[in-house]
């Protein structure tokens, strides 16, 4: 009986989370792509660091003709004189906050990109969607099931998730993960 209501108490618990996690989502959706380049935010300690002006004798930077060629680059800067590339770079891809800051050498005038991938929090609500088909043998013969599983609450790399099943029967799971 007692083991029983630890049980209740847990799943309890687990949908409090999961309804916690979809207000999240629903209030908070995630990054869209951009199809295009756009301007990157400034962070907030960052907003309020006073700007130093200074004259140097040159500045480099990329040919913005071969530029355009090379990649299709919006009207607002392709149009205007004034914007050039002193610096480009990818950066790999990471669940956190990466930040990246251009870095001037005043000596020579060249940019460089550098970055630093700042630390996820402790928790978080994730918003991780699947949906899709299995198709293969068991132990009765071929089976062909559809599925989905909803990732919906992090602690530090544990992920809990809820997930579904149906095909000739029906399973329905609570998932506890460790990614890395």
């Amino acid at each position: 009986m007692k083991k029983l209501s630890y049980i209740t108490y847990a799943l309890v618990i687990i949908s409090g989370l999961a309804v916690m996690s979809a207000l999240w989502s629903w209030y908070n959706p995630p990054t869209q792509i951009i199809k295009e380049y756009v301007e990157v935010k400034v962070p907030v300690p960052y907003r309020i660091v006073s700007t130093v002006t200074k004259t140097i004798k040159q500045i480099v930077y990329l040919e913005k003709t071969q530029v355009v060629t090379v990649e299709k680059w919006p009207d607002w800067f392709t149009q205007d004189a004034n914007k050039q590339i002193t610096a480009i770079g990818d950066v790999p891809t990471y669940k956190g906050t990466t930040r990246v800051a251009s870095v001037i050498d005043l000596s020579t005038g060249k940019s460089n990109l550098v970055q630093n991938r700042l630390p996820m929090s402790l928790f978080g609500f994730e918003n991780d969607k699947r949906i899709g088909i299995r198709y293969g043998s068991t132990d009765k013969g071929t089976e062909l099931n559809f599925y989905g599983d909803w990732t919906f609450f992090r602690v530090g790399s544990f992920y809990i998730s809820g997930y579904a099943e149906a095909g000739n029967g029906y399973k329905a799971m609570l998932d506890t993960s460790y990614r890395f």
